[in-house]
């Protein structure tokens, strides 16, 4: 007797679960990429944690602002920073500074300022774009940590080290830097399922990488939550050049703000991702 109750319990429970499944399971929610806003959000700062093979090594900080040129010209003011943790400066002490001036109303590039350091060496790459020429001059130099370089943006003379030196490079219509370029995805009116085709500048050349931007879906994302997105990808040269592996996805929500909320690649040493701390 005990045996049957014991039995037809089970029996009941699966049922009701059957039940329940069936009457309960709900509508899959429509994802949209939702169009893009028409400016980005002066004052806005991303930052995110980098981890490298599941562990935490670092973060980087974006941040972007309003600005005003020399001779009143209207920009967006760019920056990102890459900084390592305690643990990862044991393997690799190196740390990035990037600043991008962007024209406020096609997000052309103005000028680029990027500083590496590793360990006590820097390396800094300054370019300054003439978008009437569609020509860029880029300079090169090399220092060691005794230099000292001026605060930046100035608008005049940007650092202390600067040589007269440089290579000047041409460059196509809609060309943005590696930083810039991630903005003015944010801002290009796309399709789910489509590709489209970019014009990068780095490493005093222009490269054209493709990517192909997939349907929008929910996304759950480890303690952070469930969010609508949609992914873009690309595997090019670039990348290869970059990070000495192919491939690299972004993560971006699929509101108007387009927020990238994570990133993920593989490098020459492992994969990596960068997880949005401060999402909306």
């Amino acid at each position: 007797m005990k045996k049957a109750l014991i039995f037809l319990t089970l029996i009941l429970l699966i049922s009701n679960t059957l039940l329940f499944a069936q009457n309960f399971k709900g509508k899959e929610e429509k994802v949209i990429i939702a169009p893009p806003q028409k400016n980005l959000t002066a004052g806005e700062i991303l930052e995110y944690s980098v981890e490298w093979l599941g562990v935490p090594i670092g973060k980087i900080i974006l941040t972007l602002e309003e600005a005003k040129g020399p001779e009143g010209q209207e920009f967006y003011h760019i920056t990102g920073r890459s900084l390592p943790n305690k643990f990862f400066t044991r393997f690799y002490d190196v740390e990035y500074r990037w600043d991008s001036y962007v024209y406020r109303d096609t997000l052309e590039p103005y000028s680029l300022l990027k500083v590496r350091r590793i360990n006590d060496d820097f390396l800094d790459i300054d370019v300054k774009f003439d978008r009437r020429t569609h020509t860029a001059k880029y300079y090169y130099v090399a220092r060691g940590s005794s230099e000292e370089i001026v605060d930046f943006p100035t608008g005049k003379k940007i650092k202390a080290s600067k040589s007269n030196k440089y290579s000047t490079v041409s460059y196509p219509d809609d060309i943005h830097d590696l930083l810039t370029t991630l903005y003015y995805f944010r801002l290009k009116d796309i399709k789910e399922n489509s590709n489209y085709v970019l014009h990068v500048f780095y490493a005093a050349s222009p490269w054209e990488i493709k990517v192909k931007v997939d349907k929008p879906y929910l996304k759950d994302i480890y303690k952070k939550g469930t969010f609508p997105v949609f992914s873009m990808s690309t595997d090019t040269e670039l990348t290869y050049y970059i990070l000495g592996k192919r491939g690299i996805k972004i993560y971006f929500t699929a509101d108007p703000k387009r927020v990238p909320v994570l990133i993920t690649f593989n490098s020459a040493i492992g994969q990596f991702r960068a997880v949005l701390q401060n999402l909306p």
